[in-house]
């Protein structure tokens, strides 16, 4: 059994930080009118290392958080800053040169490049409740669907972006979607053929933790942000005992001799109501999950050990049942991807 390799998949968002040196200490100290550089948000396609995993602009308003390290503390430089983009607006002040605008004349001011901070780390989120000076963001009201949310309506969130040594290099935040995709399949390593009585009936397919009330129907996600130091992002979610399930459910499967014949062309389980992913709440589960099905009138389960059942936002996992030969089934790989998210843009600047 192997595991895929995990890269985080997103909606692409950019700003770009391109600014004159500035102070050692928590506050700027600006620079003749001629040195200074202001902040500037943007987006645009992805470079071509990771034109696969990001590709679209993300064209929406949204909060940022950024704070700088000085002299071993943390300093705010970006405290809940309301971004607002507006097509076609590139221009029209020195913060916005690529449709993004943040300078709203009182509370919100130019930011520029410190070259006496040694790290930076920024992040953001189009929606959700931000706590702790920024550190942590709760989404909520999160539900089980086995339709895929609307990426323009739902609640996005970044990765956490971390720079050092300082430079004026663009800063990427990579939008993700508080959302899991899981899904799965079938096939059968028997030859068969092209009779109907050879085929494979997989029915009452099931898929959970073997303790019940346990899978999240409806909950909160919180991520929480480091203000300084290398890393990443850290989940959690909450939900009630009343919004959790037993198991996934999925509709019927046959394996024939054209379909399901090896694990490249696994015939997909679709589920209860759906067309071939449930999107779940993100959650680390701590115990195994159990397939249970009954296979051509024969009750089977397999097992999927707890480290693969680590459902992470953004990410799509698939988790592959092989039907050897006297109808045996068992756990033959589990793919994790990064959601991908089709689309560029292609702006080019200075």
């Amino acid at each position: 059994m192997k595991k895929g390799l995990i890269f985080i998949s997103s909606l692409l968002m950019v700003f770009t930080l391109t600014m004159g040196l500035g102070s050692c200490g928590g506050t700027d100290v600006l620079l003749p009118d001629s040195e200074q550089h202001a902040i500037a948000f943007a987006s645009e396609e992805a470079d071509e290392e990771v034109m696969t995993r990001a590709s679209a602009p993300l064209n929406r308003d949204f909060t940022v958080y950024g704070y700088k390290k000085v002299s071993g503390n943390a300093h705010v430089v970006f405290d809940g800053y309301s971004v607002t983009y507006n097509s076609g607006s590139a221009g029209t002040s020195d913060d916005n040169t690529h449709n993004y605008s943040y300078v709203n004349g009182s509370t919100q001011t130019i930011k520029y490049w410190d070259f006496g901070a040694s790290e930076y780390n920024f992040w953001g989120a189009t929606g959700g409740s931000f706590a702790d000076q920024g550190a942590t963001l709760t989404i909520n009201d999160l539900a089980l669907s086995t339709t895929e949310p609307d990426p323009t309506n739902t609640v996005l969130f970044s990765a956490l972006y971390h720079r050092s040594p300082v430079s004026t290099d663009v800063v990427k935040l990579l939008f993700k979607r508080p959302y899991t995709k899981v899904r799965v399949m079938f096939y059968t390593n028997t030859k068969l053929t092209n009779n109907a009585f050879d085929n494979i009936q997989i029915t009452g397919i099931t898929f959970g933790p073997a303790s019940p009330k346990q899978i999240i129907t409806k909950g909160s996600l919180k991520v929480t942000y480091p203000k300084s130091g290398v890393g990443s992002e850290t989940y959690s979610t909450e939900a009630s005992d009343e919004d959790k399930a037993d198991n996934l459910t999925f509709g019927n499967v046959q394996i024939d001799y054209a379909h399901g014949t090896a694990s490249n062309n696994a015939v997909t389980a679709v589920p209860t109501g759906g067309s071939e992913f449930y999107y779940v709440v993100p959650n680390d589960y701590t115990t195994p999950f159990s397939l249970s099905a009954t296979v051509d009138g024969e009750d089977k389960t397999a097992v999927v050990p707890a480290n693969f059942m680590n459902w992470r936002p953004n990410f799509v996992y698939t988790y592959i049942f092989k039907i050897s030969g006297g109808k045996y089934m068992e756990l033959y790989d589990v793919q994790i991807d990064p959601w991908k998210y089709g689309g560029s843009q292609e702006e080019v600047w200075k």
